[in-house]
């Protein structure tokens, strides 16, 4: 009698082992995304941050531009700002003729990061300088080829508003289920 209730045991045991094979990869692929998301969620909240925290020192004190940048990208970790992060500070000033239609009076990008993509407030920019400012002539947003993000964005004639956007260049951990990186985006204007 001992003999047979043996034999059911070790037979229940294999197919357990067997059950827990067939599940394993559905398991491990579910906590690797559910991880991924956690670290998307994460980074999105850090350059939600860092863009909010850049308006309010551009639009507050009176450090350099660049000074601004580099605080807030100090602020990044864990993130790699320097090889996958861009910071853009732009400044927009009020038109009495169209306060729908603000003007770009000046507009600067982070030297110190090598990610390049392009501004979302205003893309006009072709001649950037050695300090990260743009040499270029400026134009209202709503000649711009950007400008989306602002519309509804009315200022008083004169009124000056500063548009912070970071950009982080995503790269997942699972890249064997996700070959592309994902462009993260934040953006304040104050």
């Amino acid at each position: 009698m001992k003999k047979q209730s043996m034999n059911v045991l070790k037979k229940s045991d294999g197919v357990a082992l067997i059950e827990f094979a067939l599940i394993l990869p559905l398991l491990l692929l579910l906590v690797f995304g559910v991880f991924e998301f956690g670290r998307a969620i994460q980074t999105k909240n850090i350059l939600a941050n860092m863009s909010r925290e850049g308006a309010n020192l551009a639009s507050r004190t009176s450090s350099t531009v660049q000074t601004i940048m580099n605080s807030i990208a100090l602020t990044a970790d864990p993130l790699d700002m320097t090889a996958n992060g861009m910071i853009f500070i732009t400044e927009l000033r009020g038109r009495g003729t169209d306060p729908t239609v603000p003007r770009v009076t000046a507009q600067h990008r982070w030297t110190g990061g090598s990610y390049h993509p392009s501004s979302k407030v205003w893309d006009g920019c072709t001649d950037w300088g050695m300090d990260g400012e743009c040499n270029d002539d400026f134009d209202d947003l709503k000649n711009a080829e950007a400008g989306a993000d602002l519309n509804g964005l009315e200022l008083k004639d004169r009124e000056v508003v500063f548009a912070v956007e970071v950009f982080f260049n995503y790269q997942a951990i699972i890249s064997y289920a996700i070959n592309d990186s994902l462009q993260l985006y934040s953006q304040a204007v104050f």
